[in-house]
Parts: C-alpha cells; sequence; structure tokens
C-alpha cells in the first residue's frame, strides 16, 4: 500500500484523531486542510508524537514566531500571518529555510506505506 492509500483508506479516523489533536495541543492549520499547522514549541514534541503514531508524515518544517497583543512593532523578523485562534497574538512566518524531511525516505514512503519509516522520519524534526 502506498502512503496516500494508506492516508485514503483510513480518512475518517485520521482526520477525528487529527481533529482531536489538534484540539489537546492547540495547534493550527494555516489555509485548508493540514498541509501547513502551527504548534507552539511547548506542544511540539506530544503533537509530532501522536501524530506519528497515526502513520502521519511530517515532510517539511517551517518556522513562525507568536506576537503578543502587547507587541506594536509586530515581528520584526516575519512575514506576517493568521491571528491565533488559542492565543491573544498572532503568528508571523520567518524567513528561515524550510527543514525538509530525508527525500529519499518520502519516496520510499510515497510508494510503500511503512509506519516504522514515518516513524524514523518524523523523530528527525
Amino acid at each position: 500500500m502506498k502512503y496516500f492509500e494508506y492516508l485514503e483508506a483510513n480518512k475518517k479516523n485520521l482526520v477525528e484523531q487529527l481533529e482531536r489533536i489538534l484540539t489537546l495541543y492547540q495547534v493550527q492549520p494555516v489555509g485548508n486542510g493540514y498541509i501547513d499547522c502551527i504548534v507552539m514549541r511547548d506542544n511540539l514534541k506530544q503533537f509530532i508524537q501522536e501524530i506519528t503514531a497515526l502513520g502521519v508524515l511530517i515532510s517539511d518544517v517551517s518556522w513562525w514566531c507568536y506576537v503578543e497583543p502587547l507587541n506594536s512593532t509586530g515581528c520584526p523578523h516575519g512575514m506576517g500571518g493568521p491571528k491565533s485562534d488559542y492565543y491573544d497574538g498572532w503568528f508571523s512566518k520567518l524567513q528561515n529555510d524550510l527543514y525538509e524531511a530525508d527525500k529519499e525516505k518520502v519516496n520510499s514512503l510515497m510508494n510503500f506505506f511503512d509506519k516504522r519509516l514515518v516513524n524514523s522520519t518524523n523523530s528527525r524534526h
């Protein structure tokens, strides 16, 4: 079974579990779907562990700054972003390079789903 076949075959359960995990760790999807999710650093490790247990791959990581509402100057190194759904401030995407998962591992997963490979790939984040 390929990775996207796994996701499609388990879609109902995965979406229910992802929604639970997003709420539990106060993770905010950006845009539509789950392709970009903002999580505070304090919740990051647990969030990664839980979605990894579901067999969901983290292929890229970008960096966001949380801007407190009392900060009138905003984020000096960011590009703007959404108001937080869970906190009083907002997020600003940093201009750092993305962290990308090992392309060989990602390609292997696309062709054959292996939860152990998801685990070893995500554990590097």
